[in-house]
């Protein structure tokens, strides 16, 4: 059976993307951008999900 996908790396669809991709994994700076973001969003979903308002920490306590 003759396969359809090449492997090679200038053969692939999307391979820039792929290469931006691994450059950005290896920055620091990205790297911690990407993290306070994901947190900071899963820290808001978190207070939607509990149905606080405002800046209080109520919800901890329950």
């Amino acid at each position: 059976m003759i396969s359809v996908l090449k492997t090679g790396d200038s053969e692939l669809p999307g391979n820039s993307k792929l290469s931006e991709l691994k450059l950005k994994i290896n920055d620091r700076k990205y790297l911690n951008n990407a993290i306070d973001r994901i947190a900071s969003v899963l820290s808001c979903r978190l207070v939607e999900a509990h149905g606080v308002t405002g800046n209080s920490a109520e919800f901890m306590v329950q």
